[in-house]
C-alpha cells in the first residue's frame, strides 16, 4: 500500500510542479500524526475530483479510502479521521457506509458544524428522515 501512496501521490506533485506532497504521502504512511494523513486525503479526492482519466480517479479515490481506513484505526476516538473516512466512501458512491462514518463522526464531536452539515447531506442522501431533522435540530434550523 505505502507504493501506492506514494505513486499517486508522487503523480500528483509532478502534475502540480510541487514535492510537498509526495513528502506528505511518505509521512502519513509512517507517521502516527494524523494531520499528515488529512493534507495526503484532500490531495488525492482533489486530483480525483480534477482528474479526466477513470482509472487514475479510481486509483486516487481507493489510496484516499485506504490512508483514511488506516487514520480510523491509529485514531479511533478523532471525529478527524471518521469524517475523512466519510468523504471517500462518498466518493466511492458507498453511501450507506458514509452515513454510518458520518455518524460516527457526530456521535464524537456532535456540535461541529460541518460535520452536521455533512450528516444532513448524507441523511438526505440515504432517505434517514430522522437523522436529517436531529442534524436540523442541531443546527438550528
Amino acid at each position: 500500500m505505502l507504493y501506492s501512496v506514494l505513486a499517486v501521490a508522487d503523480f500528483y506533485a509532478r502534475k502540480r510542479g510541487k514535492s510537498s506532497i509526495h513528502d506528505s504521502a511518505r509521512a502519513a504512511a509512517l507517521s502516527p500524526d494524523i494531520q499528515h494523513k488529512v493534507r495526503l486525503v484532500e490531495a488525492l479526492l482533489e486530483f480525483a475530483a480534477k482528474s479526466k482519466v477513470r482509472n487514475k480517479k479510481a486509483q486516487a479515490i481507493s489510496t484516499a479510502a485506504k490512508v483514511s481506513e488506516i487514520a480510523v484505526r491509529q485514531h479511533p476516538a478523532d471525529p478527524r479521521a471518521w469524517s475523512l473516512l466519510w468523504a471517500c466512501r462518498l466518493a466511492q458512491g458507498r453511501r450507506y457506509a458514509a452515513y454510518a462514518a458520518i455518524s460516527r463522526t457526530i456521535a464524537l464531536d456532535p456540535l461541529f458544524r460541518p460535520n452536521l452539515l455533512s450528516h444532513m447531506k448524507t441523511a438526505e442522501i440515504v432517505g434517514d428522515k430522522i437523522g436529517l431533522r436531529e442534524s436540523a435540530r442541531r443546527l438550528g434550523y
